[in-house]
């Protein structure tokens, strides 16, 4: 009988242990026109870090115009950017009658989420720009579109062309880009961080 214990309760606490690990999660979400595709679209992602299986950071790289999300201009030149949260990014979208889509959410490995903050911490510095079109992508003076926000978080950023997709098809080709660095694919959003969004999906139905 003792033999049997043993075994029995090191495998349960290896279950706790397992259950209760920090693990490093990202979601990436696109919104746009509800009655022109393409015409407002934007990309962003929610990065966060459990610990027994509660929230203990997060941050959002949610990339526009500081004036404002819907000062976005297809032709223009660059402005001072800001990163929105994603209360503040739900909330534009909500109020102009976005369509928003949870594009994956993934357990991500623990460098992706550092390379994430790096990224926060560049964006916040006040040395990157927002526009459209033409982004310059090295260097301290940076120029970004919401895309490149994102996806310039790998530091082989060269290696990455969004062409002409944008929303959904821009976050599977971030999703493509960032394969080496995701670990499983997750169904279930957590609802204290993710209320926003799981709101409009509930009424959308």
């Amino acid at each position: 009988m003792v033999k049997l214990i043993k075994p029995t309760l090191f495998i349960l606490c290896m279950f706790f242990i397992f259950e209760g690990e920090a693990k490093s999660y990202m979601a990436l979400f696109s919104y746009d026109h509800s009655w022109i595709p393409g015409w407002s679209p934007h990309s962003f992602a929610v990065f966060y870090r459990t610990d027994q299986g509660k929230v203990s950071d997060d941050f959002t790289i949610s990339w526009l115009p500081a004036t404002g999300p819907g000062d976005v201009r297809l032709f223009g030149e660059e402005v001072v950017g800001k990163n929105y949260s994603f209360e503040e990014t739900m909330d534009y979208a909500i109020r102009d009658e976005k369509v928003v889509k949870l594009s994956g959410h993934y357990e991500v490995k623990d460098e992706l989420y550092e390379l994430g903050r790096a990224q926060l911490n560049r964006l916040n510095s006040g040395r990157v720009k927002y526009r459209v079109l033409g982004n310059r992508r090295e260097g301290q003076e940076r120029v970004l579109h919401c895309v490149h926000a994102v996806s310039d978080i790998l530091p082989e950023n060269k290696d990455f062309d969004v062409g002409w997709s944008y929303a959904e098809g821009a976050n599977q080709k971030i999703t493509s880009f960032f394969k080496d660095y995701l670990i499983d694919k997750v169904t279930d959003l957590n609802p204290e961080l993710f209320s926003s969004y799981l709101k409009r999906s509930k009424n959308e139905k």
